[in-house]
């Protein structure tokens, strides 16, 4: 019975450590964030650090659903149990809406990190990711990136109109599926002139205006402009944009699913990166290095 009784301050120091850690863990995040802490004058000294915790200490212990409601998206779910025991409807109701918030974000990762092994597995096998699909989903992207840098010969071997050119060709009158890609190049065409050149391809068109440029151009600079295109559409099929797939396959399969960190730094790295080296082999570059400077 002693050792019972002794048992439990044990526990509720314990718990009272464990709560004033999670306590100092939010008013860190929120000192390292970009968040006003308090509103000063223009040449009043910065706050030092004690001061701002002095500040945040005396929030949450005075208002503590102001403090949630200035600061709690700084916070995981972790940091939220430190308000379980509170009664304040403000509170609860502020700790609700950004559980709410957590699991939607999670449900937001999981979806992208789906979509992001799903191209993993389309580069890999299969024809989804091939240049020759990719020029029938998005005829105007491939004219921008690569069509426009092609020579007359390369233009007739994969079946394209000249440059400029919105009539189909010669070449591809008996060829349907280039009729399809043909008939898309030119409605992109038409939208592109009615938007007065404003086109936008999720952020990466930086350019929207579709120039043809009769500008010799290197092959390492072909080779680079190929990577480009290939990294966009990546990003439209990670947005969403790809109107004829069928997301549900992947954003509801488990399989997708990425059990390792090092598979989420590979996504950030490659669509953060400049010029992505992952999955470059999702384009066939037939004898692109033996095509003479123009």
């Amino acid at each position: 019975l002693k050792a019972r009784k002794m048992a439990t301050p044990n526990l509720v120091s314990r718990d009272l450590e464990d709560h004033r850690m999670i306590m100092l863990c939010m008013f860190e995040k929120v000192i390292r964030s970009e968040n006003i802490i308090k509103s000063q004058q223009q040449g009043e000294p910065d706050l030092s650090r004690q001061e701002k915790l002095d500040i945040l200490s005396n929030l949450l212990e005075r208002t503590p659903g102001s403090f949630l409601m200035r600061f709690g998206k700084l916070f995981d779910e972790k940091d939220l149990r430190y308000f379980d025991k509170h009664t304040d409807f403000e509170v609860r109701y502020r700790v609700k809406e950004l559980m709410r918030l957590l699991q939607t974000n999670v449900k937001v990762k999981q979806r992208r990190n789906r979509r992001y092994k799903a191209i993993e597995e389309l580069t890999t096998s299969g024809e989804y990711f091939s240049e020759e699909q990719m020029r029938e989903r998005n005829p105007l992207l491939y004219e921008h990136y690569i069509g426009q840098y092609l020579s007359e010969e390369e233009r007739d071997k994969i079946g394209l109109c000249a440059p400029g050119e919105l009539s189909l060709s010669a070449h591809i009158v008996n060829k349907f599926e280039e009729d399809i890609c043909a008939t898309k190049l030119q409605q992109q065409l038409e939208i592109e002139k009615q938007q007065s050149g404003e086109l936008e391809d999720k952020k990466a068109l930086k350019n929207n205006v579709l120039t043809l440029s009769c500008d010799p151009v290197q092959a390492e600079e072909r080779l680079m402009l190929r990577k480009e295109f290939l990294r966009v559409m990546h990003l439209q099929f990670l947005n969403g944009d790809d109107a004829e797939f069928d997301y549900s396959s992947v954003d509801n399969n488990e399989e997708y699913d990425v059990n390792d960190i090092s598979g989420r730094d590979e996504e950030d790295s490659y669509f953060d990166s400049e010029e992505p080296s992952l999955f470059d082999e999702g384009i066939h570059y037939e004898e692109e290095m033996e095509v003479s400077d123009r």
